[in-house]
């Protein structure tokens, strides 16, 4: 079983990708990507949609990477991201 949460960018040309996956008999694994679905920002009908998914499947390769974390090491990356939200000194 696996549940995931997205977080577009503010130009909605990429997505990032947490997922968590809950195994019987292993621990849990979290899972981190970006996913970026676009070739060209202005392109967005249905022509121009398809030209972008004929060059992802006939052009150059695509590569997506993953960070996969165990719980401790995403309760680590959480603390690591509150720290960087709080942190106000310019020169540490």
């Amino acid at each position: 079983m696996s549940k995931e949460i997205y977080v577009p960018c503010e130009c909605k040309c990429c997505v990032l990708e947490i997922s968590k996956t809950i195994f019987d008999e292993y621990d849990d694994c979290y899972d981190i990507c970006v996913l970026d679905s676009r070739y060209d920002h202005e392109a967005n009908g249905l022509l121009n949609r398809l030209r972008r998914a004929a060059k992802a499947l006939f052009g150059k390769p695509v590569y997506f990477n993953d960070v996969a974390l165990t719980e401790e090491g995403y309760d680590h990356l959480l603390r690591q991201m509150i720290e960087l939200r709080d942190h106000k000194e310019a020169n540490e």
